[in-house]
């Protein structure tokens, strides 16, 4: 048997999902192994506040409703624009419509909205 902590280790340090991937199907035994030294891993780290891999994200700062009430999300900007939300998305990423990138989700300002349908339409 096995340490949580260590299974954690090996799984994270010798990248087993890669491993697992590539040798699946072609020894049963190997194959269980790898899956129980996984879920021994994923059960330490979900168990063990030191068991963390990576150091905890700071939250993103909250937005006034004044700031929220100027910008737009990608799915109202993508109305306006007559475009799909993914294109809004894809100009935002590509720095091409300015954005902020909020809590993993895009807010476009409601100034540099008008710009770019005046620049790109």
């Amino acid at each position: 048997m096995i340490d949580g902590r260590i299974c954690e280790l090996l799984d994270r340090l010798l990248k087993l999902k890669e491993v697992r991937a590539d040798v699946r199907g072609q020894d049963t035994e190997l194959d269980q192994a790898l899956v129980a030294i996984r879920l021994a891993g994923v059960a330490y780290r979900e168990s063990s506040s030191v068991g963390t891999v990576s150091a905890p994200q700071e939250e993103p700062m909250p937005q006034s409703q004044s700031q929220l009430n100027n910008t737009l999300g990608t799915t109202e900007a993508a109305t306006l624009l007559h475009m799909t939300r993914r294109a809004v998305s894809k100009e935002c990423k590509q720095k091409r419509l300015p954005a902020t990138l909020i809590g993993g989700r895009y807010r476009i300002h409601r100034d540099d909205l008008a710009e770019y349908r005046t620049t790109k339409h």
